[in-house]
């Protein structure tokens, strides 16, 4: 499961990556006449460029994250299932309660 989830984390990281390219492509592929830019304007490229750094940020979080989930998952596997778990994620109000053993 753990494998699973960090893969879903990687993928959606691809997906932020491309936003993110997507959003920097249309400023520095923005049309130009006479060296000046003419396809978007000022506040437009600070926006686009404001929300492909913020896309950059979420993907390399989830690059990071899902890979730590996706090697956990990795080494439950190789390793095999133990009789109790480790840890447990349950559902709480309002949120996720991690609970284990040391």
């Amino acid at each position: 499961m753990l494998l699973g989830v960090g893969a879903a984390a990687v993928a959606t990281g691809a997906v932020f990556g491309v936003l993110s390219r997507t959003a920097r492509d249309t400023v520095t592929d923005a049309e130009r006449r006479d060296d000046v830019i003419t396809g978007v304007t000022q506040v437009e490229a600070q926006r686009l460029e404001a929300q492909s750094v913020s896309q950059a940020i979420v993907a390399n979080a989830l690059f990071i994250a899902g890979g730590v989930v996706a090697a956990t998952g990795l080494v439950f596997v190789i390793v095999g299932p133990d009789s109790q778990p480790l840890a447990q994620l349950t559902p709480a109000p309002g949120g996720l309660v991690l609970s284990g053993r040391f």
